[in-house]
């Protein structure tokens, strides 16, 4: 079921024409960097709306030097153009109503405000697709 949930949202998200293009908002940062590094992972965490029963959604993150992402407790999978300063995922499971549900690790944790999530598409337990502008998304420490 999951398997097949993750198939439908990566068949969805590759037909959007230009859905996933660089944003022109993208952060920059020209000032120096914090002398103390902080490794570790920033969280992404989802708000859903009240009485939503999401199983999967699609989601981009973008920063510098993203090490890696994980999803723990949910099916993830990333697509093939994933690089250091942009990942693209679908995730899929019991999404938790407002929670983290990826953890990103980056070389630099104070510096969080160079990194951005972007919610792109949700899907219910019908396979049905929710408007994204109902939910909340946003990445922390």
């Amino acid at each position: 079921m999951r398997t097949a949930l993750l198939a439908a949202l990566v068949s969805a998200w590759g037909c959007g024409d230009g859905i996933v293009g660089p944003r022109a908002d993208a952060p920059r940062h020209d000032g120096p960097i914090a002398a103390v590094v902080d490794p570790g992972p920033l969280h992404v965490r989802l708000t859903a709306p009240a009485g939503a029963r999401d199983i999967g959604a699609m989601l981009v993150i973008e920063g510098p030097a993203i090490d890696s992402v994980r999803a723990p407790g949910l099916e993830m999978f990333e697509t093939d153009e994933s690089s250091s300063m942009r990942r693209e995922v679908v995730i899929a499971g019991a999404l938790p109503p407002d929670a983290p549900v990826l953890r990103v690790w980056v070389p630099h944790r104070g510096d969080q405000a160079r990194y951005r999530v972007s919610l792109l598409q949700v899907a219910a337990e019908d396979f049905t697709l929710g408007d994204p502008e109902d939910y909340a998304v946003a990445i922390g420490r």
